[in-house]
C-alpha cells in the first residue's frame, strides 16, 4: 500500500485527502482535523518529511 500512495502521490494516512475521519463522540473535542502526518496537505512528500 505504501508503494501504491508514494507513486500516486498521496500521503498513507490520509489517502491524500488532508483530513482525517474520526469517529467523533460528545467526549472527545479536537481543535483541528488536519492529518497530523501530512499537516493537511495530503502530499506523500510532506508525509514522507514528517515521518524521519
Amino acid at each position: 500500500m505504501l508503494a501504491n500512495m508514494e507513486s500516486k502521490g498521496f500521503c498513507p494516512d490520509c489517502r491524500g485527502k488532508g483530513i482525517n475521519h474520526l469517529a467523533l463522540s460528545e467526549y472527545y473535542y479536537s481543535t483541528s482535523i488536519e492529518c497530523p502526518g501530512c499537516n493537511g496537505s495530503g502530499t506523500y512528500t510532506d508525509w514522507a518529511s514528517n515521518s524521519k
